[in-house]
């Protein structure tokens, strides 16, 4: 599936995106009609790390969902973007 594909298939099925892959961003920007996106902008991190960063900011990410469109993922901090 292209990148636009799979834009259409989360907004038309009212599903959130999560992504590494800069060009949702740039979607998000562009459109007028999105989905949810969580961009996580971070290296590639082992088993290990993946782990420990999700049990450290999964429910700050999920909280933050319910009144964001667009969060940013970094190693150390969860931006909210729109």
């Amino acid at each position: 599936m292209t990148d636009k594909e799979i834009w259409n298939y989360a907004l038309a099925n009212n599903l959130i995106l999560l992504t590494k892959d800069t060009d949702f961003y740039d979607l998000f920007l562009l459109s007028d009609n999105y989905p949810k996106v969580i961009y996580f902008k971070f290296g590639n991190l082992t088993l290990d790390e993946m782990h420990g960063y999700f049990k450290k900011f999964w429910s700050v990410i999920t909280n933050k969902l319910s009144t964001a469109s667009f969060i940013i993922a970094y190693k150390d901090k969860i931006i909210v973007i729109r």
